[in-house]
């Protein structure tokens, strides 16, 4: 994922080891730019990438999967499949329906009672037809079938920040509490960050009175950390900064 994110504008992971990007703003030629993903991801992580391209999400999703069938059965699929623009009914008409986005095995089934085996002959059937027997499925399989699947590729907004709060059932102002409570919200933090594979070298610690005023201060550190301890360390030294003993707080 890091080299694809290197080498792609815009990335949108679909699962932990398949992601869409779309390239479409480089200047060199798709089978370079997959090619060059490949060599990287085969050389750098010693694992095989299979790719596919063309000029939707739809086409390089269905192009990836053709092109891993063209590998040796002995071996990894490591495998490149480019369809072109302007060939995408050519590549899409004579592979089986259960090849197209979307259809599974209970909807090809389907789809053979009623003579439809090929994406061709799916393309070709009526779109009102399709939309009656399987609702809005139906409709975008014909669309799919033409090869037509305006959606973008949208990456995953970049996160910028990991937090928890706690609000007291009754306000408290026993130090103790207060100190074990934010222990766990800097456990809770620490995991968020971790599993997002982030550091930060920030930390806030917000305060809320018993008349629900809030009260806010920060502590940047000089180098990022994501680890429980440093960020209590960090959140609790603000605590002992700010808080004054006796006062009631409603959240942490």
């Amino acid at each position: 994922m890091d080299i694809l994110l290197q080498e792609a504008p815009s990335v949108e992971p679909a699962s932990i080891d398949e992601a869409f990007a779309d390239v479409t703003i480089l200047p060199e030629p798709i089978d370079k730019i997959a090619r060059d993903i490949q060599r990287r991801v085969n050389a750098e992580v010693d694992l095989p990438c299979s790719l596919g391209g063309g000029t939707s999400r739809l086409l390089a999703n269905i192009a990836n999967a053709f092109g891993k069938t063209q590998q040796p059965k002995d071996k990894p699929p490591n495998s490149i499949m480019i369809v072109p623009p302007g060939e995408e009914k050519l590549f899409l008409d004579n592979l089986p329906v259960g090849k197209l986005w979307g259809v599974g095995s209970r909807t090809e089934q389907a789809l053979e009672e009623l003579g439809v085996t090929t994406i061709a002959e799916l393309a070709a059937s009526s779109i009102d037809m399709l939309s009656k027997r399987f609702g809005n499925p139906g409709r975008d399989m014909w669309y799919h079938a033409n090869a037509i699947d305006p959606s973008p590729v949208l990456p995953l907004p970049i996160q910028k920040s990991a937090g928890r709060q706690m609000t007291f059932q009754s306000d408290t102002k026993n130090e103790a509490e207060l100190k074990l409570t934010l222990r766990r919200l800097s456990a809770e933090v620490g995991r968020q960050v971790r599993r997002a594979g982030l550091c930060g070298r920030t930390v806030t610690l917000t305060l809320r009175w018993e008349d629900y005023s809030s009260f806010t201060r920060q502590m940047t550190l000089h180098n990022p950390i994501d680890r429980d301890d440093q960020i209590y360390a960090a959140a609790v030294d603000l605590f002992h900064r700010y808080w004054l003993r006796g006062e009631l707080v409603s959240l942490i």
